[in-house]
């Protein structure tokens, strides 16, 4: 591979939104990103924190391992790490690189989880998220998306934990693939479109004194069109203004429960007390890491339904890479 122009080199940027590009539309070519590895090991010093999350999500992605260049992000993630930018340490902390990166990121990426989530914990009513408030502390933080092992960390200050094993054995048989990036190719109008899909494997139940049998049931959520709730609202991320996460799976299937347990139980559902009487639960498993919008669906239907317990495994957790 060579760039276009006689004399022109890539710089860290030009290396890593290549290897992005390929890793959106799922296409791998060995060769290339061994060339590509290659190039980011001289290089390594050059990358800013985005370079590096990038590189290094996207060769994960499309499997192209490169051991090598993972060492050097690792040490590279020690030189730099009180200047990593949270969101792409977030991506970091995903990947498999040294264990002391991990703990060098986790120290500074989890103490800002723990002031995000007080500012959840505080809101006194669900107006909070319906009123704009979530939106503000969203904007506030700058960050769309915490990770798996971010993610993971974050729900548990919330009372939301990891599914037994038993239920994410049987889960990954309905998720394709764990990893942020699947996707359906389709033609429209003569012109072949690429979609990209997050998939959730649910398994619920609900029960309440007005119920005479639970609402029980499992299945798979995609993300589609945007799901208009009643019961809990989305939120735009930062620099994404225009992004719709009322789109997304995980968001549309809480919408769905709220609107199921509505209908079967409208009275019990119609105040605050009466919805603290449904009980149940919801286990989770989602192919990537949820987003912040996402994050606070799942904080709504737990102020919502305080006794039904959640539980949410979203994205894969790193192995650790010795040096």
């Amino acid at each position: 591979w060579q760039s276009r122009a006689p004399g022109c080199q890539f710089v860290a940027q030009d290396l890593a939104n290549t290897v992005w590009a390929f890793a959106y539309f799922l296409y791998a070519d060995r060769p290339l990103f061994e060339a590509i590895s290659e190039a980011a090991m001289r290089k390594i010093s050059d990358f800013i924190s985005q370079n590096m999350a990038t590189t290094a999500w996207a060769l994960e992605e499309l499997g192209c391992i490169h051991e090598p260049l993972l060492h050097a992000l690792s040490k590279e993630v020690l030189l730099k790490i009180d200047s990593i930018d949270f969101m792409p340490m977030a991506t970091l902390l995903d990947r498999r690189l040294w264990p002391e990166s991990h703990a060098a990121m986790a120290s500074r990426l989890f103490p800002l989880i723990d002031d995000f989530c007080a500012r959840l914990l505080q809101a006194s009513s669900l107006e909070f998220w319906r009123g704009g408030g979530y939106q503000h502390v969203v904007l506030d933080f700058g960050v769309g998306n915490f990770g798996a092992v971010g993610g993971r960390y974050l729900y548990s200050k919330l009372g939301i934990f990891v599914p037994d094993e038993d239920f994410l054995l049987r889960a990954s048989g309905h998720v394709p693939r764990i990893g942020r990036m699947m996707a359906d190719t389709y033609v429209a109008d003569g012109a072949d479109f690429l979609r990209q899909r997050v998939v959730t494997y649910a398994e619920f139940e609900f029960r309440s004194p007005d119920l005479r049998e639970p609402l029980r049931g499992s299945g798979c959520h995609e993300n589609g069109r945007t799901y208009a709730s009643f019961w809990i609202a989305p939120v735009r991320p930062p620099l994404c203004p225009y992004a719709d996460r009322g789109t997304c799976s995980e968001f549309r299937m809480l919408a769905s429960f709220c609107d199921a347990i509505a209908q079967a139980d409208p009275q019990g559902t119609s105040s605050a007390s009466g919805r603290a009487e449904i009980s149940g639960f919801v286990r989770a498993l989602v192919s990537g890491p949820c987003c912040v919008s996402c994050v606070g669906a799942f904080a709504q239907f737990r102020r919502l339904f305080p006794v039904v317990a959640l539980s949410v495994a979203a994205g894969g957790m790193p192995e650790p890479l010795l040096p």
